[in-house]
């Protein structure tokens, strides 16, 4: 049997990575890079409106129908059909998939506008706020991935396995190397 609700959630998952994955390129932001924060306003909005597609139910395609545009209506609902449990792996994956550290639902009275520090995404009901703020720790986690990225692709091109031991010398008046090390302190 399907389940209709872990489908629409999937779904809506894809739609706010891939949404995201666009606002990075839109800044030339590398996937690698992580950010501080994401906020998701509309999330229930959007649920229901995609899920009342697929259902077969039409009495409850009204009932949900007449809830879109009622932000605490649709928040009621949304809360009935979805277990806080999918709620946070959904907002997990998001998290996960492109590299920001916290994700958080919001109402819109809280949404920051955009501006030089913060894209904004607005898809049907879903409205997604990407802080691009780059804090020096964060610029050292993106430096220490590159680093290590920087490694591997060598490892690769000189044809080490991944069990093979090596060697790496790195000057120790590398900047690079200063910065990676301090995010270890």
């Amino acid at each position: 049997m399907r389940d209709l609700i872990l489908e629409t959630l999937v779904e809506i998952t894809r739609n706010v990575c891939t949404s995201l994955h666009s606002l990075r390129n839109k800044k030339q932001l590398r996937i690698r890079q992580p950010l501080p924060v994401l906020q998701i306003c509309g999330l229930a909005e959007n649920f229901l409106s995609e899920y009342a597609k697929v259902i077969s139910d039409e009495e409850y395609k009204d009932i949900i129908f007449n809830a879109l545009g009622d932000e605490e209506m649709s928040n009621h609902i949304f809360n009935e059909l979805v277990s806080s449990e999918m709620i946070t792996e959904c907002l997990t994956t998001i998290s996960d998939e492109t590299n920001v550290k916290k994700v958080s639902l919001v109402y819109k009275d809280q949404l920051p506008q955009e501006d030089n520090t913060h894209l904004v995404n607005n898809n049907n009901f879903l409205t997604i706020v990407l802080c691009i703020e780059v804090t020096p720790e964060l610029h050292r986690e993106y430096l220490a991935r590159e680093f290590v990225r920087a490694v591997q692709g060598s490892r690769k091109q000189d044809g080490f396995d991944i069990t093979d031991k090596i060697d790496i010398f790195v000057s120790p008046d590398s900047e690079l190397l200063l910065d990676i090390l301090e995010l270890k302190h």
